[in-house]
């Protein structure tokens, strides 16, 4: 199952806004010098179902590709930086000569330069899912994390209240024709602020390997204090980061022993659709395990264009979060009809588009419209 074009080289590591900014902070601060190409073919015309135009990005990126020493990393949602230390300007102006068409596709910033373009161009992204990059940092630029540091986090983080670091956001469930109630609430890690908070001066940006290990250190935290959330749950639900292997791993057949009767349908963990997409098969396995637990989960980080194909994977998700949801507003063919009561719509800024996903008949919507309301 292909859910989107597939751009880049094989070898490819996935990186946050975030995490993007304080890597090319470093670089500035280091006196090194960078290219940067910013890809964003989700702004083509139709995407993800947009065949000539993808087809000719596809052909226009190739000789950048070629260049010595790039390197390719995944944006949340389709978006991608490619990076290397000089040169590229033929190949880069072939691609961007493409892309002037539809302003916003590519876009190619030199670090320390344009580090301030850059950074705007990180945060609009950021922003597009709820949220904000890190203020600049001062001082001495930040120190790759190593295989020892995430070796001392292993050691330790069973002490650490992380669920008390993350952050809360509302889901809410849009009633009548103005009203609204808090459905979910949605906690989210952040992981380069967890890691600076356990090991300050270090970053995850240049190690996706390590980021991979962290990652799962937390996820495997969060699972095993979930079960003794009674205060935190109250009387609503819950929505908690996790991956495909903290549901397959023995952590969760702890969680389910442990899990108090209230508690069972009322804590749902939210799974990101690149682990899902990663492996199917383990997805699927994952789900079943959690459905038998009667504990939901949530696919999350789907794109609008991507609900209609999503197949076999949306089958093992209660919930199905479609971040930059303003466009299911005006696309009625966006969302399969079967699919419409477990579409969390997420990132929604303006009234307009909540009373429009309310006319359609999508009931759970987060974003600031909402929040502020």
């Amino acid at each position: 199952m292909l859910l989107t074009p597939r751009f880049g080289p094989a070898q490819r590591h996935a990186v946050t806004p975030a995490e993007a900014a304080r890597f090319f902070a470093a670089v500035a601060e280091n006196g090194a010098a960078r290219r940067v190409l910013l890809l964003r073919p989700s702004r083509l015309p139709g995407w993800p179902v947009a065949g000539p135009e993808v087809a000719r990005l596809r052909r226009a990126l190739e000789p950048v590709l070629a260049l010595p020493g790039l390197v390719w990393n995944d944006l949340p949602e389709g978006d991608h930086l490619a990076i290397w230390r000089r040169g590229g300007e033929a190949e880069v102006a072939t691609l961007t000569a493409e892309a002037a068409a539809t302003p916003g596709v590519a876009a190619v910033f030199d670090v320390p330069a344009d580090l301030d373009a850059l950074r705007l161009a990180l945060a609009a992204i950021a922003a597009e899912h709820g949220e904000s990059l890190p203020p600049a940092p001062e001082g001495p630029p930040p120190v790759p994390v190593t295989v020892e540091d995430v070796a001392r986090i292993e050691r330790v983080i069973g002490q650490v209240e992380l669920i008390d670091r993350l952050t809360e956001r509302p889901i809410w469930r849009l009633e009548g024709e103005s009203g609204k109630e808090l459905a979910i609430r949605r906690f989210r890690l952040d992981l380069p602020q967890l890691l600076e908070a356990l090991l300050p001066g270090r970053t995850l940006s240049p190690v996706p390997a390590l980021r991979a290990r962290f990652a799962a250190l937390a996820h495997g935290r969060i699972l095993a204090q979930a079960a003794r959330l009674n205060d935190l749950a109250g009387a609503g639900t819950i929505m908690l980061p996790s991956d495909v292997a903290a549901l397959l791993g023995p952590g969760f057949a702890r969680f389910d022993e442990q899990l108090p009767g209230r508690l069972r349908g009322r804590i749902v963990f939210e799974i990101a659709l690149a682990d899902a997409v990663a492996s199917a098969g383990r997805f699927t396995a994952a789900a079943r395990v959690a459905a038998a637990a009667e504990v939901p989960v949530c696919l999350s980080g789907i794109a609008p264009g991507h609900l209609a194909a999503l197949g076999p994977l949306a089958d093992g998700a209660t919930w199905l979060r479609v971040t930059r949801a303003e466009a299911l507003a005006s696309d009625e063919s966006a969302v399969p009809p079967a699919l419409l009561p477990r579409v969390i719509a997420a990132g929604v800024t303006t009234e307009a588009a909540v009373d429009a996903l309310r006319r359609r008949g999508i009931a759970m919507v987060a974003g600031p419209a909402l929040d502020a309301a």
